[in-house]
């Protein structure tokens, strides 16, 4: 297989796990509901539920960051290198800051979900 294909297999995969990312985080404000609901005596702005909910809410902003910042960052690139007369069809490099920005944001999202879910499982064996 060429590497361009790893490439693209690679950017199938993180595009599903961001998917999934966003379906799990909604998800945790989904469970978040039910054991706040479940218990009254909790309230949201106690830290066991407030803590969770804000890694989750985080995590969903660094998820739109990803995309914002990315369209943001290809779209100047484009235009910049169709500014210099550079065919749309020519072969081009960047620097790998671009996706350096872009994996950081991918990575923080993934790490405060899985920070949130941990805080979720605790207060899952906490109550239930």
């Amino acid at each position: 297989m060429k590497l361009e294909n790893y490439k693209k297999k690679s950017h199938e995969y993180t595009a599903k796990a961001s998917e999934i990312a966003r379906q799990l985080n909604f998800a945790g404000i989904g469970i978040i509901w039910i054991v706040k609901t479940t218990f009254p005596e909790l309230k949201l702005s106690d830290s066991e539920l407030l803590l969770p909910l804000v890694l989750i809410a985080l995590s969903l902003v660094f998820d739109f960051l990803q995309y914002l910042v990315g369209g943001i960052i290809w779209i100047i690139f484009y235009n910049n290198k169709q500014k210099n007369g550079i065919s749309n069809t020519a072969d081009v490099q960047t620097t790998k800051w671009r996706s350096r920005v872009l994996y950081t944001f991918y990575y923080i999202k993934f790490t405060l979900m899985f920070i949130a879910y941990l805080f979720i499982i605790k207060i899952l064996f906490q109550y239930f």
